[in-house]
């Protein structure tokens, strides 16, 4: 499904943006803004990698520095035109579509790595620089930038900051929010502030650089992080345990945490997505293999007495088998092959005419497989098709499910098993979204766990925090939750 042939729902011949007669493009071109108003850039800019609805913008905006981002704010403020910034486009929930007739700001020109400082333990990035890109630069120095997001290779800094992104060592790192210091900050006012502080401890009142991280655009715009960094684990060895039930799978999981295992990564796929990933490597599935687990842990060097300690507690739980790679290329084969899953499954998909839809939900580790099991019967009773896979070692399940673009009764019953899947995780003391954002897709879901944990007064200090920084709403409008 090509995207860019999808039409947006914002007729670009508007009037909304104009104030007295004169266009907001006029005004921010005067100010010496790069602003486009056609067709090309138009189309670009109306969609992210999620299945909703593309909606035109009425301009795309183009700054150059920080300057000219508080400048368009400034301009768009007082005439309440709405923004969106947007990075990579690699949103999965809707949440860099602009709505309400707005402009969106391209941060695609914000992309310096400004300072790598390793004696203090930080780097400092624009926006638009990925994380691909920043760890490359980190390797030279044997540092790297942990939050490590299937989507790396496009996944911009501004991006993941906005999503609070999570990814495949986020066992062992956590997330974005765990390593971002300090935020450069651009107020719909103009004014630019500093959220943090370039030192790895800080204790000064409320947590802004917190705060901002899974805002998703709607507080502020970034366009510095100061981010912490981290020495590269020694040599890791990646497990590959085949299992026929995912019961075994998860208590293998939960005896090596119990056991203190150095997890770095710890991964688990069911038998459509196993397929898709033995292709990639070229190779059959064993059998009786319905379920693989794919481990990493740190500290192996080179001596393999923590790998083996980790293969023989995995042993004690029935894999069907077990195979331990320690050479470079085939450990970077293997996490290609898990990071390029999705899009090669939306790939083939688009060769049958079909999507995918990913859910992202999570649970407590403890309660993986039940809920498991029972996402699994609800997508057998749907009829939908559907792969799941995901980070087991923190409860994070993706459920990609097929739908035909052209189906919109198809596409509801999607959504509805997705919405389903969520409660699911509500019901296992989960929560709707780990790692990919609320965005346009789950506010009904959100108000559900609020209400499912009775703090629904929650939702009423998020909408006020949002005013204190946003005053006249027009900052990202409709995503997270509806004002």
């Amino acid at each position: 499904m090509q995207r860019e042939d999808m039409p947006g729902k914002i007729n670009v011949n508007s009037n909304s943006g104009k104030k007295g007669g004169k266009s907001i493009v006029h005004i921010l071109k005067s100010k010496g803004v790069e602003v486009s108003d056609q067709g090309k850039a138009l189309i670009s800019f109306s969609h992210d990698k999620s299945y909703i609805t593309p909606v035109r913008p009425l301009a795309v905006a183009f700054p150059k520095n920080k300057e000219q981002v508080a400048a368009i704010l400034r301009i768009c403020d007082k005439n309440r035109v709405k923004v969106t910034a947007v990075g990579g486009g690699s949103s999965l929930t809707g949440s860099s579509i602009p709505l309400n007739g707005g402009i969106a700001i391209s941060m695609e020109r914000l992309n310096r790595i400004i300072e790598i400082n390793i004696e203090d333990g930080f780097a400092i990035a624009e926006p638009n620089v990925t994380i691909e890109e920043l760890n490359k630069k980190l390797e030279r120095y044997g540092y790297f930038y942990p939050p490590d997001p299937a989507s790396a290779h496009m996944a911009t800094i501004g991006g993941s900051i906005s999503t609070n992104a999570g990814g495949l060592k986020a066992l062992m790192y956590g997330s974005t929010k765990h390593w971002v210091l300090d935020t450069e900050l651009v107020l719909t006012s103009g004014e630019i502030i500093r959220t943090g502080s370039s030192t790895l401890k800080m204790s000064r009142g409320y947590d802004l650089t917190a705060l901002v991280c899974g805002s998703e655009g709607t507080l502020g715009i970034v366009t510095q992080a100061t981010l912490k960094i981290a020495k590269r684990p020694e040599s890791s060895g990646i497990i590959i345990s085949y299992f026929g039930s995912i019961k075994n799978l998860a208590e293998a999981v939960g005896q090596l945490k119990k056991q203190g295992a150095p997890l770095i990564m710890a991964e688990f796929m069911d038998q459509a997505s196993l397929l898709e990933f033995m292709h990639a490597r070229k190779k059959r599935t064993p059998k009786n293999a319905n379920y693989v687990l794919l481990t990493s842990v740190s500290g192996t060097g080179k001596n393999d007495a923590i790998a083996k300690a980790c293969i023989k507690i995995i042993g004690e739980h029935k894999p069907v088998k077990q195979e331990y790679l320690r050479k470079n290329k085939e450990i970077i084969h293997i996490y290609s092959a898990r990071r390029e899953l999705h899009e090669k499954m939306v790939e083939e998909a688009h060769m049958e005419g079909k999507d995918i839809i990913i859910g992202d939900v999570i649970v407590p580790p403890s309660r993986l497989a039940p809920a498991l099991l029972e996402i699994e019967r609800e997508i057998k009773l749907s009829g939908q098709r559907a792969a799941l896979f995901g980070h087991i070692g923190d409860g994070n399940i993706h459920s990609n499910v097929y739908f035909t673009p052209i189906d919109k009764k198809g596409i509801r019953e999607v959504m509805k098993l997705q919405e389903r899947i969520g409660r699911i995780a509500l019901k296992n003391g989960g929560s709707v979204s780990a790692e990919h954002g609320i965005g346009l897709e789950k506010k009904a879901l959100l108000i559900e766990e609020l209400k499912s944990k009775d703090s629904e007064r929650i939702l009423g200090i998020m909408k006020e925090i949002k005013k204190a920084f946003d005053p006249n709403g027009i900052l990202n409008p409709g995503k997270i939750f509806d004002m």
